[in-house]
């Protein structure tokens, strides 16, 4: 079966100017959306600001002045408890373990050339290609366009994270199940840590004896060959680096091969946990709509900018996806223009990339406008000083209009 599948599809002038004007509805749903994204974007939360209001506090004993109040304790965060994934891995010094599951699985790609033709036509050319790689989220091949000989069997192991059932940071006891925690290390596997039996090699079976000098009894001695055992595809085992399942091998994989490996965050992980203090415990803090529990790597410092880093990282995203949902929504709206002038190919073309050019800026303005509007609307303290100067601003330009219009009456009598 061919890895590669070719595709040629025709559509009319007129097909090509439905699919524009479909294109406008779209793009204004984008370009709308576009400013939701970005108004949103300034109002996150910055849990850095948030996490510096905290009370520092520590965690040697419960300081009972500090009853309700949003604090933060920096130590290690421990667990009388282990935790392991039945049936793979032995319970061990783990605060939380998660299992990552890939599988040796069919992917396919596509790509498209269109070719414009004289008269507002077009001929699409799409190339379907498959290649067999490790995936973590295996394609359903039935939405394959040539699925046969390209079929992946369902996932029968998952993702899935494990955590200890209690744990504390010092001598507050913490809600683990719904702390944040900082990201885990990668697992070493070995024999020892495994919760299965690893195969082990056949009975030995006689084989041909050396050959024997000249004039040497004719008993033929036998020597042992080691046969080594074929593992059943269901049956889990320790090979390069993780816990494979399958009928192939890391080095010769097969469809449907199943390979686990784990993310495990230590006991004892030095931390800052944030949180309100509750009856001697830490519980999740209340801050406007959202909650803030957080356990982060470091001490108080390290969390802090962490926490604003991530906060950085998050608005930048969503601003870039803002502005482009904005500036292809603009050119989807303009689409059918260029669509008309596709009876001549190069016109269309030509429009296209004029439209490229004016409308990257416009997008680009409205987009810092609205960022700017939104950093005001969301910053109470600069609407009142934006208000302000609004209002400060019209009463000048009122009172001075009064005044020129009362000196051109006086000279005008």
């Amino acid at each position: 079966m061919a890895d590669q599948v070719t595709e040629t599809t025709s559509s009319s002038f007129g097909q090509n100017i439905v699919s524009s004007v479909k294109g406008v509805v779209i793009g204004l749903i984008l370009f709308i959306a576009s400013f939701v994204i970005l108004w949103i974007s300034e109002g996150q939360t910055n849990w850095g600001k948030v996490a510096k209001t905290s009370r520092e506090i520590t965690g040697d004993r419960v300081n009972a002045a500090a009853e309700g109040a949003f604090v933060s304790i920096s130590g290690k965060l421990v667990s009388p408890d282990e935790v392991g994934d039945p049936g793979y891995l032995k319970p061990g010094p783990y605060l939380s373990l998660s299992r990552q599951v890939e599988m040796y699985a069919w992917t396919e790609k596509s790509s498209s050339k269109t070719k414009k033709k004289i008269g507002g036509g077009s001929e699409t050319t799409t190339t379907y290609s498959y290649e067999r790689e490790w995936t973590g989220s295996p394609d359903d091949s039935s939405g394959f366009k040539q699925p046969e000989g390209h079929f992946n069997p369902s996932l029968s192991v998952e993702d899935r994270e494990f955590r200890v059932g209690q744990a504390s940071v010092g001598a507050y006891p913490v809600a683990i199940g719904r702390l944040g925690l900082p990201g885990g290390s990668r697992v070493e596997l070995n024999e020892e840590i495994l919760g299965f039996s690893v195969p082990v090699p056949a009975p030995t079976a006689p084989g041909p004896a050396p050959e024997q000098p000249a004039g040497a009894e004719a008993a033929q001695a036998t020597t042992p060959v080691p046969v080594p055992a074929a593992p059943a595809p269901d049956q889990p085992r320790l090979a390069g680096g993780y816990i494979y399942l399958g009928a192939g091998s890391p080095q010769a994989p097969r469809i449907g091969d199943i390979r686990i490996s784990y993310l495990a965050l230590p006991a004892g992980t030095e931390v800052t946990v944030f949180g309100v203090q509750k009856e001697g415990k830490l519980a999740p803090y209340s801050y406007e709509d959202s909650t803030f529990y957080r356990a982060l790597a470091g001490g108080r410092t390290e969390a802090i900018s962490q926490l604003g880093t991530e906060y950085k990282v998050k608005v930048w995203i969503m601003r870039a996806i803002g502005f482009l949902a904005m500036w292809f929504g603009m050119m989807l709206m303009v689409g059918p223009i260029s669509t008309l002038l596709d009876v001549l190919p190069f016109l269309g073309n030509l429009s296209r990339g004029i439209f490229n050019l004016v409308l990257f800026p416009v997008a680009l303005v409205l987009s810092l406008l609205t960022i700017l509007i939104s950093k005001v609307a969301h910053n109470p303290i600069a609407l009142i000083v934006v208000l302000l100067v609004i209002v400060g601003g019209g009463a000048f330009w009122f009172r001075k209009a009064r005044a020129a219009k009362a000196a051109a009456a006086e000279a005008g009598s």
